[in-house]
Parts: C-alpha cells; sequence; structure tokens
C-alpha cells in the first residue's frame, strides 16, 4: 500500500467518522465534517489518476464484501470542486494546492479596509 493511498484513507475515515458521529443540527459538528472533506479533496487533487484508484480500490475492498464494481473508471478522477466543475464544463482548470505552512505567521494580517489611506505629498505606502 502507497503512502498516498494510507494518507487518502486516513483523510477518507476522519471525515466520515466527523459526518456520522456528528448531530445533523448542529453547525459546528457540520463545519467539522465540511473541512474534514475539503482536506481530503484537496489532498485527492495532488495524487496521480492511478494513486486515487488504488486508494479507492483499498477503500472498497476494506468497506464492502461485494467485489470490486464493474464500473469504476471514474475511481481515478480528482474529486475536488474544481475537478468536478471542469468536467462539468468540458474544460480543463489547473488548480494548484495552496502551500502548506509549517509555522503560523509571526505577525497577525492586519484586516482589509475599504478605504484608500490618505497619504500627503511626497508620502509613500510602508511595505
Amino acid at each position: 500500500m502507497s503512502v498516498a493511498a494510507v494518507r487518502w484513507l486516513a483523510l477518507l475515515d476522519v471525515a466520515v467518522w466527523l459526518t456520522t458521529t456528528s448531530h445533523r443540527r448542529d453547525p459546528q459538528a457540520l463545519g467539522r465534517s465540511r473541512i474534514a472533506f475539503d482536506a481530503l479533496a484537496a489532498f485527492e487533487h495532488t495524487l496521480t489518476p492511478s494513486e486515487r484508484r488504488h486508494a479507492r480500490e483499498i477503500a472498497w475492498a476494506r468497506d464492502s464484501p461485494a467485489p470490486l464494481p464493474d464500473e469504476r473508471a471514474w475511481w481515478g478522477w480528482c474529486q475536488c470542486r474544481s475537478c468536478q466543475l471542469a468536467r462539468h464544463l468540458g474544460t480543463l482548470v489547473i488548480v494548484s494546492p495552496a502551500p502548506q505552512r509549517e509555522t503560523p505567521p509571526t505577525q497577525p494580517i492586519p484586516p482589509t479596509s475599504t478605504q484608500q489611506p490618505h497619504l500627503e505629498q511626497g508620502e509613500s505606502l510602508p511595505c
């Protein structure tokens, strides 16, 4: 079993567990489930079609007593929102995953303002 398949299965298990153990009317629990499925989709986007297919075949073999279904050509397809939309529209969308930080930023990000700052003549914005 590849490292990618193990990680995909772990992300899938967490997302399914959060969904099945949370109350449907709890917005925080639903938010955690959504975040978990978003993390699964983001990781899946980085996999190759053969890695996706392999991970789904392992999940099927682990979770279902039935033999693998004949119709599984789509098992290599990415299921992230961007790729699903691209397939629906019949276009190619290239989405690079967001870079992941090892540590949080050292300074908080200031809130955005809709007003332009007033600058005196000769002043410039700080970098």
